[in-house]
């Protein structure tokens, strides 16, 4: 009983919808499908797609960086990872997996080793648990190949919806707003590739800022989740786009970092660095509409 009131108290009509839309009142029930209808509204239902698609991209993820990815790093130049030879030590191993600041003279009269040896021996035993570089390109690869993927395809596919370019329609007819099957998939691959994050975390290489990105990609999950269950898809979408805008070209940098192209990864930060900033500080909050001129121009859309 106390689960059923504190649902209904959550998913009252009054906290997500506003008294009046356009002189009407409108609830959770006016975004039930009716038999027949030509109108597509988002459901909770529809997000299982999300996992299931996510699923199929670890998979696709899998097969691209063990035959394509991977091979590739290796031909511009990444060398293989070398596991240098350490000598067995159970006090120096236990003192090591605790994490913390080894005293190299305390260990030293307790190992009858010189503090020169057991500094090598840290040294190297770190060079070991260190992640390949070769993975941490493949991650970078895989990241790449997606972001791009799915920002040329959302372009195109936004390119002539009536919200983009002049984020008003964004609203218009908020929340009984059709959502075609093309944006349809749109939405639930962006979401299966935020799942399928979550799939690899323990796979992927555990950078600096793990802790913060189980964050990030948590609350993008909440984020689609909402904005598609309350129908703010078109701004959902826009919101997307200007994300996957830059994002490629940060991926790139790192790949550059790992090849060791200097002057490849200044130009690609660069450019990251100004698209991240016009396109998610000025477009999308600023830019209402989209010249029709332009538009005409960009004959390839």
């Amino acid at each position: 009983m106390a689960l059923n009131s504190i649902y209904d108290f959550v998913w009252d009509d009054k906290w997500w919808f506003p008294n009046k839309i356009f002189g009407k009142h409108y609830g959770w029930k006016d975004l039930e499908n009716q038999p027949g209808s030509e109108d597509y509204y988002p459901q909770v239902g529809d997000l299982q797609w999300g996992i299931l698609l996510g699923a199929g991209l670890v998979i696709l993820r899998f097969i691209l960086e063990r035959f394509l990815i991977a091979p590739l790093g290796y031909k511009l130049g990444i060398e293989q990872k070398r596991f240098p030879y350490i000598t067995p030590n159970p006090l120096l191993e236990s003192v090591y997996k605790q994490r913390h600041e080894p005293n190299y003279e305390v260990l030293s009269k307790q190992t009858d080793w010189t503090v020169k040896q057991i500094a090598v021996w840290f040294r190297k035993r770190k060079k070991r648990d260190a992640t390949p570089k070769i993975k941490k390109f493949c991650d970078s690869g895989w990241h790449f190949m997606f972001y791009t993927t799915s920002f040329i395809y959302g372009l195109c596919l936004l390119w002539n919806k009536p919200w983009f370019g002049k984020t008003m329609e964004c609203w218009v007819g908020w929340p009984k707003q059709h959502v075609s099957n093309d944006i349809y998939w749109y939405y639930m691959i962006e979401l299966g590739f935020y799942c399928s994050l979550i799939f690899t975390l323990l796979s992927d290489h555990k950078r600096s800022d793990f802790g913060q990105m189980i964050v990030h990609h948590i609350a993008t999950i909440v984020l689609i989740y909402f904005s598609w269950i309350s129908n703010f898809v078109r701004v959902g979408t826009l919101v997307l786009l200007v994300h996957d805008a830059s994002d490629p070209w940060l991926e790139i940098a790192k790949i550059g970092i790992y090849l060791k192209w200097k002057t490849f990864t200044d130009v690609s930060f660069a450019i990251f660095v100004l698209i991240w900033t016009v396109a998610r500080h000025f477009i999308l909050p600023f830019v209402s509409q989209i010249p029709e001129v332009i538009r005409k121009k960009m004959l390839i859309f």
